[in-house]
C-alpha cells in the first residue's frame, strides 16, 4: 500500500462485491467468446450463397414471375368481352377486365333521382330507399 496524502498507511479493505463483478464479467466474456466460435462454425457449415449465385436466383425468380404475370394477362384478355386482343377498350383505354356499366347505370340513376329529373326511375339501392326494388 502507498501512503495517503497525509503520509498515513491505509489498511487494505477487501471489496468482495467488486471481485464478484470481475468474476461475473470474466464468465460473460468467456460465454460470448464460445458463442462467437459456435456461430463461426455454423456459418462455415451453412455458408451463404455467393453474390453471383444470389443474383442468378433473383434473376430467375423475376423471370418466372414475369412469365406467369404475362400468361395471366393473356388469359384475362382472352376471357374478357370488353377489350380487343391487345387489352384495350374501343376508346383505346387499357382494360381492367371488369364491366363497369352496371355501376355507372346505378350512379346515373342516383344522380337523376337526386336532381329530380322527370321520367327516370329511382335507383333500387340508394340510401333513401334501401331494399325497395319493385
Amino acid at each position: 500500500m502507498s501512503p495517503d496524502r497525509y503520509g498515513d498507511e491505509t489498511p487494505a479493505v477487501v471489496d468482495f462485491d467488486s471481485r464478484r463483478r470481475v468474476r461475473e464479467a470474466e464468465v460473460a466474456i468467456k460465454r460470448a467468446r464460445e458463442q462467437r466460435e459456435r456461430l463461426a462454425e455454423t456459418r462455415t457449415v451453412h455458408a451463404p450463397m455467393s453474390s453471383e449465385q444470389a443474383d442468378a436466383g433473383r434473376r430467375h425468380r423475376r423471370a418466372v414471375t414475369d412469365r406467369a404475370e404475362g400468361r395471366r394477362n393473356k388469359l384475362r384478355i382472352n376471357n374478357c368481352q370488353l377489350c380487343d386482343e391487345d387489352g384495350y377498350t374501343p376508346r383505346h383505354v387499357v382494360c381492367d377486365h371488369r364491366d363497369h356499366r352496371p355501376a355507372a347505370k346505378r350512379g346515373m340513376a342516383a344522380v337523376r333521382a337526386a336532381m329530380g329529373w322527370p321520367g327516370t326511375p329511382t335507383p333500387t339501392d340508394s340510401p333513401e330507399n334501401p331494399g325497395d326494388g319493385a
